[in-house]
């Protein structure tokens, strides 16, 4: 797409037995313990001197939607997805999906739009933006790989914003 640079995230099996190794820090990002298998993207802040690791960013506006391009090369009926959440105070504000497990093959980047749902009328103060290029509710399988660029977020007055 534009720029020199894109994501691109493979599902690896990081150890023999990572089917089994589950972690709860998953459980705010998507609804149940994180299985380790590799292959995940998501916001948030490294501290490199205590080693430590902060999901989301401070975020304060709603949004309408969020957008980005991909390319998607899946193993067998694999299933890549993009999960987009507003929170407040560890409370869901807004929150959408997009999955999809089709090959992109020749036709290119294609356009994903996770379209947002309120279930609160709540200030946000966290978004979490997690990509995954396998099935975060199934056996992901590995060796899928998928390619993220040009990512923005709209907002309600119509305005677009990149953050990526």
């Amino acid at each position: 797409r534009t720029g020199n640079y894109s994501v691109r995230l493979e599902t690896v099996v990081y150890t023999p037995t990572s089917w089994n190794i589950y972690k709860n820090w998953g459980i705010p990002f998507i609804g149940h313990d994180y299985n380790d298998t590799l292959g995940i993207l998501y916001n948030g802040n490294v501290d490199v001197t205590t080693q430590t690791y902060k999901p989301g960013i401070p975020f304060t506006q709603s949004i309408t939607d969020f957008k980005f391009y991909y390319q998607y090369n899946p193993n067998g009926n694999d299933t890549a997805e993009c999960r987009v959440s507003l929170m407040s105070g560890g409370q869901a504000v807004a929150g959408g999906i997009f999955k999809t497990g089709v090959a992109t093959g020749s036709s290119g980047w294609q356009q994903a739009v996770v379209n947002m749902t309120y279930v609160s009328g709540l200030t946000p103060d966290t978004l979490f933006v997690l990509f995954s290029s396998s099935s975060l509710d199934y056996d992901p399988k590995a060796g899928s790989v998928l390619w993220i660029d040009d990512a923005s977020i709209s907002l309600p007055t119509g305005d677009r914003k990149s953050v990526v």
